[in-house]
């Protein structure tokens, strides 16, 4: 064997048995974070204040790209703390992960879930709804891709990205009223696909008749566009019909580099079915660093 070949080889080798074992500690380093995080919250054990508390939080896929204090390592205990202050019935996430389902399976108690990826494998990303088992029951459930062919794994009208939305009929224990929440993400890209993606949502929820419903999600649209236009055209937007709100925050701040005027991130009601007491934007850092590079929404509300 040539000399030059050799060492090619050599080379080669060595740098395979690198990555093997970087993944491997990563790996392992993975599944030990997962099983045991550092914050966790009982949703069982909240004391009920006479409102069902809904919050909205894309909490960031995994990308090598978020080092330091944008790792999810360092994120998602400030995510978990958040959700303990706040204490959500109903959690609509955009970009999780089975990482991050992971994670929540044991950092997140007394929830029960329903969930979709667009696509499969590790980065596969999902919009679930995690809602409290013990004041709501599931009466039923769907989820469908933003498409011409919604009922099958696609991508529509030049969207980057396969993009899905998730549904929970869910009935308040308490009153027995029953209600639908749609969770979605918008495509970041093109325009024609969130304006027809937003359509497909507000067609599916046609489909449920007079149900009171909410829509929320990270539609990645502003106040003036035209998928912003088509949702209130049907819904109240919950930031402006709240009794207390804080309408004018971004949502959306790239770890702290953007800072007014980017709301993209939405909770919107059927009009005259909801009595929306609040709306408030978590812009607050936690133990010095953002948790998502989205804020979370957080809106109390009743069913009328």
């Amino acid at each position: 064997m040539k000399k030059p070949l050799k060492i090619t080889l050599i080379v080669i080798a060595s740098l395979v048995i690198v990555i093997g074992i970087v993944c491997s500690t990563f790996f392992a380093y993975t599944l030990y974070f997962n099983k045991h995080p550092k914050a966790v919250y009982d949703v069982s054990t909240k004391q009920d204040d006479g409102y069902i508390t809904v919050m909205n939080f894309n909490v960031r896929c995994i990308t090598p790209e978020d080092l330091g204090e944008k790792s999810w390592f360092k994120r998602a205990d400030r995510v978990i703390t958040q959700i303990s202050e706040v204490q959500p019935d109903i959690i609509c996430f955009q970009e999780v992960t089975p990482n991050h389902e992971n994670y929540f399976e044991n950092a997140l108690k007394g929830y029960q879930k329903v969930i979709k990826y667009r696509d499969i494998g590790p980065l596969g990303e999902a919009t679930p709804i995690y809602f409290n088992a013990s004041k709501f029951e599931l009466e039923g459930q769907d989820s469908f891709w933003l498409s011409e062919t919604p009922e099958k794994k696609s991508k529509g009208w030049g969207a980057a990205a396969y993009r899905v939305c998730s549904c929970a009929k869910l009935k308040e224990k308490a009153t027995d009223k029953v209600f639908a929440v749609f969770n979605t993400h918008l495509d970041h890209k093109s325009e024609l696909a969130r304006i027809n993606g937003i359509q497909l949502v507000l067609d599916k929820i046609k489909e449920y008749g007079d149900m009171p419903s909410m829509l929320l999600g990270d539609m990645n649209s502003f106040p003036d566009s035209e998928t912003y236009k088509k949702a209130t055209a049907s819904f109240d937007d919950s930031r402006i019909v709240a009794e207390h709100s804080e309408e004018n925050r971004s949502t959306w701040q790239k770890y702290g580099e953007v800072e007014e005027g980017m709301a993209i991130d939405y909770c919107f009601v059927s009009p005259n079915e909801f009595d929306v007491y609040s709306y408030h934007v978590l812009a607050e850092q936690v133990d010095g660093g953002f948790a998502s590079d989205h804020y979370a929404l957080v809106i109390k509300l009743n069913l009328k």
